[in-house]
């Protein structure tokens, strides 16, 4: 009985979870209420405030539930490639690709990037964006120290300033092809798109 209490719970909690994805993507974070959510689930008003404190509590939530945004998704680099380039190269490539394949870690970018205000409402989870952001530089820039110490990154740039630009490219990406996916086809030329980027950061032998 316990069991299939907590079942049902989580039933519902996805439930809401959809909702909101949804109707954040199609009417934005400041024009959606909790009460919205929960109509359009189907569900009353108690049992969206019994899972979620608030719309903040519950934004967050749809970006766990996504593992994502992209400051979590490149916070472990793949320890099978000994060069730190290939490392970057091969988490790059997998965000790009993650997002186009997986429907809720999309629709989370796209909400995140083009549907959500960061009011004094979401406070907490722009105090989030920010630490993951900078948590995210901190990694790229570690990968990037070690690529310039083994002679792989242009003596002429600074690793910060390279992870900077990675990111807001990756970003650049991400906020032009999400709202018109048919602008370029990001999964075919994922790669592609990496490299060009990686290319200007490499020495020349």
């Amino acid at each position: 009985m316990v069991r299939r209490t907590k079942e049902e719970a989580q039933e519902t909690r996805n439930l809401l979870l959809d909702s909101a994805e949804q109707l954040f993507s199609n009417n934005g974070v400041a024009q959606t209420t909790l009460n919205d959510v929960a109509a359009n689930a189907g569900l009353t008003r108690g049992a969206i405030y019994w899972h979620f404190k608030n719309k903040s509590d519950l934004l967050e939530a749809l970006c766990e539930r996504a593992h994502m945004p992209l400051e979590e998704a490149m916070s472990s680099l793949d320890a099978t490639h000994d060069n730190p380039f290939d490392r970057i190269r091969a988490k790059t490539v997998e965000v790009l690709r993650q997002v186009v394949t997986d429907a809720h870690c999309r629709a989370v970018f796209n909400i995140t990037l083009h549907k959500c205000e960061f009011t004094e409402e979401l406070i907490s989870l722009k105090k989030r964006h920010l630490a993951g952001r900078d948590d995210c530089l901190d990694q790229l820039e570690q990968e990037l120290t070690q690529a310039a110490q083994l002679g792989l990154l242009r003596s002429d740039i600074p690793p910060r300033i390279a992870a900077i630009g990675l990111l807001s490219y990756i970003d650049g990406l991400l906020y032009h092809w999400l709202p018109v996916p048919e602008y370029f086809p990001l999964l075919e030329e994922a790669e592609r798109l990496v490299d060009i980027y990686m290319s200007g950061l490499r020495a020349q032998p």
